[in-house]
């Protein structure tokens, strides 16, 4: 009977085998994430001066990728949101020699530099899961692909400069400046791109000292508004020519789609109907609230320090009904300006200048700042 009872206590029932604590889980999942990191890392030393994307060298990764958190990033190549949860590379562009603010690609449209050949060198790449790691090595070698196309030299004939094919105008009345060809070919191509285009406008980008006020002034002589102080559907003059009536009819479908865009924008941006300008203030609301944007002429933004300059510029280069010799000789006074001038600048600015006055200027000078 005792031998009996000895192997009843040796043959127990085996214990049911514990569920995995939820630590256990975790340390599994952590222990695959290190082999992967393993199986990714490159058998290689960094080179000097370049980040190791570990922190090696005592220097941070050039570029950073993660999943983002936020849907509230834009790219900064194609400018669109970066949807939450899709992959996001971090990079940090050196201003006055210092690392900037921090801006945001798609992985799509970064381009890494020279020294980044493998992911591993790129903070947060460890975090990637497996397909995303693959667009990352795809993303790189295109990237080196780029470089090297941004690298190959320019054939001479590509280096050539394209002159301007349309028409070279004369100087527009009311000028007193001896343009230079180049200067002639730029206002005239600036005129082409306000009246001959649906662009409407461009960037002249020419060097400091080159004549890009004096251009963009002859512009505005060259292009002043016929209907600036009409209202819309104002009666035509009398004894008025076929040519002279279709460009007013011209002009007028200008104002009414650039009067059509002034509110789309106005919606756009939530801006309320009731504090948005009126021709006539005594108008009705319902009434008020149909006018909005008004003709008006050229608004010129410039820093404080230009706004004096800008100002003596048009009224040096600019005359009335005398002759060159003549205007050297005595400069016109503020009369006899073919482009009148407001400076929209101080405290006292809005009280000073009303919107009714401001809009009969040919010219308006302000600021960044006001603006």
């Amino acid at each position: 009977k005792k031998s009996d009872i000895n192997d009843a206590k040796k043959k127990k029932p085996a214990k049911k085998p514990k569920k995995k604590k939820k630590e256990d889980e975790n340390r599994e999942l952590d222990e695959k994430k290190d082999n992967n990191k393993k199986k990714r890392r490159v058998n290689r030393d960094p080179q000097p001066g370049e980040p190791d994307g570990h922190g090696g060298l005592n220097q941070p990764a050039e570029f950073q990728i993660e999943y983002s958190t936020t849907s509230r990033a834009t790219c900064k190549r194609c400018d669109t949101f970066i949807k939450k949860g899709s992959v996001r590379v971090a990079h940090r562009p050196l201003f006055r020699g210092k690392p900037g603010f921090k801006v945001y690609r798609h992985l799509q449209c970064a381009v890494f530099s020279e020294v980044t050949t493998h992911p591993s060198q790129i903070e947060g790449s460890d975090d990637l899961n497996d397909n995303d790691y693959e667009l990352l090595e795809q993303r790189i070698e295109e990237s080196q692909i780029e470089i090297q196309e941004e690298k190959k030299s320019l054939e001479p004939d590509e280096l050539v400069p394209v002159t301007f094919q349309g028409e070279i105008r004369s100087p527009p009345k009311g000028l007193c400046a001896s343009l230079l060809p180049f200067q002639v070919e730029g206002f005239s191509w600036m005129y082409h791109q306000e009246v001959h285009t649906s662009v409407r406008g461009g960037i002249l980008a020419d060097e400091m000292g080159m004549g890009k006020t004096v251009q963009t002034i002859t512009t505005m002589l060259d292009n002043k508004p016929a209907l600036q102080h009409c209202l819309p559907g104002t009666k035509y003059p009398p004894n008025i020519t076929q040519q002279h009536k279709e460009k007013l009819n011209e002009e007028e479908l200008l104002w009414e789609e650039c009067l059509e865009s002034w509110h789309h924008e106005m919606k756009m941006r939530n801006v309320l109907a009731s504090i948005l300008p009126s021709l006539d203030k005594q108008s009705s609301k319902k009434k008020q609230n149909m006018y909005g944007g008004a003709r008006a002429g050229t608004l010129v933004v410039c820093p404080v320090v230009a706004l004096s300059q800008w100002k003596a510029e048009i009224e040096k280069f600019t005359t009335s009904d005398l002759s060159f010799e003549s205007a050297v000789s005595s400069p016109p006074s503020s009369s006899t300006q073919p482009l009148t001038v407001c400076i929209y600048h101080g405290p006292n600015r809005s009280s000073e200048t009303p919107r009714e006055v401001l809009q009969k200027y040919d010219v308006v000078l302000t600021t960044y700042q006001v603006l």
